[in-house]
């Protein structure tokens, strides 16, 4: 069958498992009979695999759920599952049985899918408050506000490039969890050490700047500690012309 088959006991050893299973995950029949089924599973998520398991009773022994598991290259892949528990006569566990598909790629489309949806959402939100908005300062905290709470991004904030000598930029709307990270962030859209940032870069080049690791990235280096202690782990700067 071309959907991934195994059988395995309370305690996780496998019992079963057909061809499929086992080319899915690169293991032949006999390196997998009496393996754990949670060798496949990454470690956050073994606890809720198991509790899940623990829940069947005789009453109610069928369950379904999406996980992810570890690939043979040691890439996640999404799964989804159904998982049957077998009692005997008196209502004693004795195994499970369990019929999983790969669906890796409807989870790559459909995350797509969420990401255009939330943007076009965005696009028309803030079309919306810029024909409604009483003023220049109402309008960027607004805009701030929706990409917040409709865009789930953890902060917003909205800097204007200043022309004096060292070429500050100063916030001028802000929204989300800050607990003070603008108070003295020293942004500059000069080209010097502290002109790097996303911000910086993206007003002085006119192009969105992205830093999908905030950690590992050099040039976040002088805002790194504050960034790290209000969970910030990625950010994108975006000019405003």
């Amino acid at each position: 069958m071309p959907i991934l088959i195994c059988s395995f006991l309370p305690d996780g050893k496998i019992t079963f498992a057909n061809k499929t299973y086992c080319e899915h995950f690169n293991k032949t029949y006999e390196e997998l009979i009496g393996s754990s089924f949670l060798s496949v599973v990454p470690e956050t998520k073994q606890k809720v695999m198991m509790d899940k398991l623990s829940a069947l009773t005789p009453d109610s022994p069928i369950q379904s759920h999406e996980l992810p598991l570890i690939a043979p290259k040691g890439d996640i892949r999404w799964q989804r599952w159904a998982n049957c528990a077998v009692f005997d006569d008196h209502g004693n566990l004795i195994a499970y049985q369990s019929f999983g598909e790969d669906i890796t790629e409807y989870k790559r489309k459909q995350k797509i899918i969420f990401k255009k949806n939330r943007a076009l959402k965005l696009y028309s939100e803030c079309n919306k408050i810029i024909v409604h908005g009483k003023n220049e300062s109402d309008i960027l905290n607004k805009i701030c506000r929706v990409i917040v709470e409709q865009g789930n991004y953890r902060f917003a904030w909205i800097g204007f490039a200043d022309h004096d000598k060292a070429k500050t930029v100063d916030a001028v709307a802000r929204h989300g969890l800050e607990e003070g990270y603008l108070d003295n962030l020293n942004v500059t859209w000069s080209d010097t050490l502290l002109g790097q940032s996303p911000a910086g870069t993206s007003i002085r080049e006119n192009k969105p700047v992205v830093s999908k690791q905030i950690h590992s990235d050099p040039n976040f280096l002088p805002w790194k500690e504050k960034a790290h202690k209000r969970g910030y782990l990625s950010n994108i700067a975006l000019p405003l012309s």
